[in-house]
């Protein structure tokens, strides 16, 4: 959601932004999927899996936002 609201920004600098709070808020989902593991509400299995997808989440939004943070 983070995206989408500066991707309908009008300046570069604006998405830049707004991608980097979207990297925050992955870092949150993180830490909830790490939470729900030690607490027992997700299988180590699962947590792998769902851990995996979101690492790989966290690179493109990363490369996402050095190309535009570079481009603005």
């Amino acid at each position: 959601m983070n995206l989408v609201e500066g991707g309908a920004r009008e300046s570069e600098k604006d998405f830049a932004r707004f991608t980097s709070i979207a990297i925050g808020s992955c870092e949150e989902v993180r830490y909830q999927l790490l939470l729900s593991r030690d607490l027992g509400y997700v299988g180590i299995k699962d947590y792998e899996r769902i851990k995996n997808e979101y690492e790989r989440i966290k690179m493109m939004l990363s490369k996402l936002f050095l190309r535009v943070a570079e481009s603005g």
